[in-house]
Formats: structure tokens, sequence, C-alpha cells
């Protein structure tokens, strides 16, 4: 069974935000790691 899972600048360019903004998202508990 493959990872599924995104690398953090696969995660940025996929969901168009910076990376600044995705670990805000995270230290606010809108992302799990």
């Amino acid at each position: 069974m493959p990872d599924s899972r995104l690398t953090f600048k696969e995660m940025c360019a996929r969901f168009e935000v910076t990376p600044r903004t995705l670990r805000y998202y995270e230290y606010i508990e809108l992302l799990q790691p």
C-alpha cells in the first residue's frame, strides 16, 4: 500500500498557500501533522 502523505512543499503547492500560512494553520490546530 503506497504512502499517500504529502510533503510540506507538496501541500503548499496543492493548496496554494505559503509555508508560513501552512505553519499557522498547524499552530492553531486546524491541521494535524
